[in-house]
């Protein structure tokens, strides 16, 4: 919400909890740079991203929530990880991106 112009985030270190849908339907959010102490990337965090390109997952990431990158059909750089993380640890929670 109220986020139409937003086209990329850098989100410091010291964060180390990001609520879901925090960035749900930001239409034009192409970069987002995640910190390096995040654990979970929350449920429905990047829903409706439908421009989003590319995201960091930092190495202290161990779940991602059910629809985190749900509708985010442009991702042109998948992390290593997200697959593995998506698979092992949440079943289907990357099966529309």
């Amino acid at each position: 919400e109220n986020c139409a112009e937003l086209k990329k985030v850098t989100i410091p270190d010291s964060v180390t909890t990001i609520n879901s849908n925090a960035f749900s339907l930001c239409k034009n959010l192409k970069t987002v740079v995640l910190p390096s102490n995040l654990d979970i990337i929350s449920s429905n965090l990047f829903w409706g991203c439908a421009n989003l390109e590319e995201v960091n997952i930092p190495d202290s990431v161990t779940e991602i929530e059910f629809d985190a990158f749900n509708g985010c059909k442009n991702l042109k750089k998948i992390p290593p990880v997200l697959p593995l993380l998506c698979y092992t640890k949440v079943a289907n929670r990357y099966r529309k991106c």
